[in-house]
């Protein structure tokens, strides 16, 4: 089909936006380290972001860059949000994704030309909302987690927006962005990008026929609140041919090889071209990066209840075996035997699922011996152990209870990781640049210089200033390499951030102008457009600030006395009431409605 919608990757980091157009993204999404809802992401400078948002546009085809503004902003963040969005505008970045609707307000007026994208935590999830979405304005809208596949297929197909739908990642207990969890038990709120994640902590069930242990001894604690992580690959292809627009890789807060992993995983399924070996490489490979266990959340029913993981919290990593023996417990060096499914090395991280503890057992591979047929060790420690061999691994010193039968899994992989590196551009390589448009005029008794830019704010207000230099200038030999001469020195932008757009010589006498006046000409000139450029940025932002001032409210007339309004629902009270006490009392309302 012609249908072809993006992969959005998550770029909590610069490093990570490099990992994921290397494998497969055709955009990712990023937050400033104000108003994004991962505020404890490293998130990105602006420096940074004209970086990225320059290397995405070099590329081909071309790749996009999203940023959050998804936090509740408070009025007296309004200024430093138009500073924000002035600076988004000028870098370039393809759209904006907001939760705030003041906030998109702000955008759509002042900032027209930039592309709006409902974020998740809008938590729309019927067709109705997303319609309402499109007319107000907004492009794309990034559909609640908790919808089925016909739900989404229904609001694609009718709605008249693009939708974007998560296809991996955490998921919010609640509906994303209207969870008051961390509020109300850290003073963290997640709608301000600060969730401290009470759901992944443990709690004691006390009040339900379910809350004993299944040995009766008391309460039962768990992970009562901590989601599995949504993963639908088998459901990718079915919405893209539903029309879908893009699909969204929850992660921001996770590391490059995790983008690199998941950006390729779901840019082989969305190709339609991994076979089922292929692909369970690819699964291994990302479970060893980061996984939780996995859910299709409501996407094929809504009756579906296996969506808590709540006897064990945080990573465990791909299968790599089942425990036969711990060998020598209690001994100073215990050792762990098992058979692997995978290739083993040395400084491979290991798990182990330990539901008494609450949270899987790891230790790094340090000590790696090969058992043989007769259960004996063969040889001494070796470097790497194929997929198939029985293995003793040294345990750590201080080692739980293993029992045998526990699942062992594979939480770093060395090889994962070499597998796994990408490319990316020398540092300072890529920059956003200004486009530049250069006139020289030449007399004989003077040179006068003009220099245009656009400051991409609402209509691409153009900036522009004006130098001359003084003659007189004589003829000149050879006048088409005195116009190439000329050119090369006005090419000459170094670190400056302008670039040559266009160039006209106007030299009807032919006249000559030595090098060294011209490049002295330019330097001055560079830097009174910069100036230039920065009193109009300065003078557009201010002017959108003043506007949303609020108007001043008139004070009250002097000597105006107060009135009450007095509501009850028991009329017989107001016969208490003397002459004293209605003074003042302009309105009375009955309740009838407890009669």
């Amino acid at each position: 089909m012609n249908h072809r919608p993006e992969l959005l990757a998550p770029a909590g980091e610069i490093e990570s936006a490099y990992a994921a157009f290397h494998y497969g993204a055709d955009a990712v999404y990023l937050g400033l380290r104000r108003f994004s809802a991962r505020a404890e992401a490293v998130n990105f400078s602006p420096d940074d972001l004209g970086e990225i948002t320059a290397y995405a546009h070099s590329l081909a085809p071309r790749r996009r860059v999203f940023v959050t503004v998804n936090t509740l902003v408070l009025q007296d963040e309004l200024d430093d949000l138009v500073e924000a969005l002035g600076l988004l505008s000028e870098i370039g970045v393809d759209a904006l994704i907001v939760q705030d609707l003041g906030v998109f307000r702000i955008a759509r007026r002042h900032f027209p030309k930039m592309e709006l994208h409902a974020s998740t935590q809008m938590a729309a999830h019927n067709l109705a909302g997303a319609v309402t979405l499109r007319k107000l304005g907004f492009r794309r809208v990034t559909l609640a987690r908790e919808l089925t596949v016909e739900e989404i297929r229904e609001i694609t197909l009718q709605s008249g927006i693009e939708t974007e739908v998560f296809v991996h990642g955490a998921l919010c207990y609640s509906y994303s962005g209207l969870c008051l969890f961390s509020s109300l038990l850290r003073d963290r709120s997640g709608n301000r990008g600060k969730c401290a994640y009470p759901c992944r902590d443990i709690y004691r069930l006390t009040s339900s026929p379910e809350a004993t242990s299944k040995d009766g001894r008391g309460p039962r604690s768990g992970y009562a609140f901590s989601m599995k992580d949504l993963a639908i690959p088998d459901e990718v292809l079915p919405l893209r041919e539903a029309g879908v627009s893009c699909f969204k890789i929850e992660g921001r807060k996770k590391s490059p090889l995790y983008v690199a992993a998941v950006s390729k995983y779901y840019r082989q399924i969305l190709d339609a071209g991994v076979s089922a070996r292929d692909r369970d490489k690819l699964e291994e490979d990302l479970q060893t990066v980061f996984s939780r266990p996995w859910t299709r959340l409501y996407s094929r029913s809504r009756f579906d209840r296996n969506v808590v993981d709540a006897g064990t919290v945080g990573h465990r990593g791909a299968p790599v075996g089942l425990v036969e023996s711990v060998i020598g417990a209690g001994t100073g060096i215990p050792r762990l035997r098992f058979k692997t499914f995978r290739d083993l090395e040395r400084h491979d991280g290991l798990q182990i699922d330990l539901p008494e503890i609450g949270k899987p057992f790891g230790f790094a591979v340090d000590s790696l011996k090969i058992v043989g047929k007769g259960r004996g060790v063969i040889g001494g420690n070796v470097f790497e152990a194929p997929a198939g061999s029985v293995v003793e691994v040294a345990l750590p010193k201080e080692t739980p209870p293993i029992p045998v039968g526990a699942p062992v899994y594979c939480s770093s992989s060395q090889q994962v990781k070499r597998d796994y590196r990408y490319s990316k551009p020398k540092p300072g390589q890529f920059r956003i640049r200004y486009p530049l448009e250069v006139t020289v005029d030449i007399a004989v008794s003077e040179l006068n210089l003009r220099l245009r830019t656009r400051y991409p704010r609402a209509g691409d207000q153009e900036v522009e200033i004006t130098q001359k230099m003084a003659g007189p200038f004589e003829k000149t030999k050879d006048p088409a390499k005195m116009q190439a001469t000329a050119r090369q020195s006005f090419e000459k932008l170094g670190d400056t951030r302008f670039c040559l757009d266009s160039f006209a010589w106007n030299n009807p006498e032919d006249l000559f102008v030595r090098v060294s006046a011209l490049n002295e000409l330019r330097r001055r000139a560079i830097e009174s457009l910069d100036a230039a450029l920065e009193t109009a940025k300065d003078q557009a932002l201010a002017s959108i600030k003043t506007e949303m001032e609020p108007p001043a409210i008139a004070p009250s007339p002097i000597g105006q006395k107060e009135s009450w309004l007095l509501k009850t629902d028991r009329v017989e009270h107001l016969a208490a009431f003397e002459e004293e006490d209605w003074r003042g009392v302009a309105e009375v309302v009955i309740d009838i409605g407890n009669d």
